[in-house]
């Protein structure tokens, strides 16, 4: 899991508000934002793609899903959540599946969607297909019983005495959830331009090249091993690499002994943009 604090945007057309906070951070011209992730695993778990793409989609309303900075219940499909467009069905009576997916966050590691790369300036308007969306969604729930109570209540730990929310979600046959909906609708890049006005700078002019300095901080309770601090090397290398990453860092589902892909940045870009984390000494002034 993530955080970013968005510190300046001049760019329009975005999700993003024109902001800049960055003297008061002792940055004149080229601090943009400033993320915090809880471990070195986030680096290339996926929490640092979402975290990076809240720069052009943070606070202002990009399509109505009711979630604001991510994709709610809407076929984006992307870093910021949302499902794939061809997982979706309508089952009757409002109700709805769409694969296992979130509507804040990529359940699994996926490539930005291609409205997150419109908004962040990499791909033409033209590129990007229409976003159907459920505006008021949300996850249907079982009936609570007091056999379904019984299943559902936590035991232990510190959730203890409360509901686990993925017991009490309805699902289909194979296990995906199901949701609900009274209203819906579909747009265009038209019309999200119409409402955000054009992407200014262009996917032509903008930027696709970027610097990331990243830094350690522990909690000075327990010491950080040398060991951590390679892991923790690794992960960055491999996240700014510009090369795939290597197929044996990729994982296996517990429940779908799927095997699972990791991205790296200039992977999540399709190689358009690219992420550079060495040589920080240059920009001391």
């Amino acid at each position: 899991m993530g955080q970013m604090v968005v510190v300046r945007n001049s760019i329009s057309g975005t999700g993003t508000s024109i902001r800049d906070f960055a003297s008061a951070l002792g940055s004149k011209r080229q601090l943009k934002g400033i993320i915090h992730l809880e471990s070195e695993f986030e680096i290339m778990g996926g929490s640092m793609l979402h975290e990076f793409m809240h720069l052009w989609m943070f606070d202002l309303e990009v399509i109505p899903t009711g979630f604001s900075g991510h994709w709610g219940f809407s076929s984006v499909g992307g870093v910021l959540g949302g499902f794939q467009r061809e997982e979706f069905k309508t089952i009757g009576d409002g109700k709805y599946v769409a694969g296992d997916f979130s509507p804040q966050r990529a359940i699994k590691p996926v490539l930005y969607s291609e409205l997150e790369m419109y908004l962040a300036g990499w791909i033409p308007p033209s590129d990007v297909p229409d976003v159907w969306v459920a505006e008021d969604g949300e996850f249907s729930l079982r009936e609570l019983t007091e056999e379904t109570l019984a299943e559902c209540m936590i035991t232990s730990g510190p959730n203890e005495g409360t509901l686990d929310g993925d017991c009490i979600m309805e699902t289909d046959s194979d296990g995906n959830p199901i949701f609900t909906a009274s209203k819906s609708s579909t747009w265009s890049i038209e019309q999200i331009i119409e409402k955000l006005g054009p992407r200014v700078p262009n996917h032509e002019h903008s930027q696709k090249e970027f610097r990331v300095a990243f830094i350690y901080l522990s909690d000075g309770i327990e010491p950080v091993t040398e060991s951590r601090f390679d892991l923790t090397e690794f992960w960055i290398e491999q996240f700014t690499s510009n090369e795939p990453t290597p197929r044996w860092l990729n994982v296996e589902d517990e429940d779908s002994s799927e095997k699972i892909s990791f991205y790296n940045f200039w992977e999540a870009t399709r190689g358009i943009a690219t992420m550079e984390a060495g040589n920080l000494q240059s920009f001391r002034r």
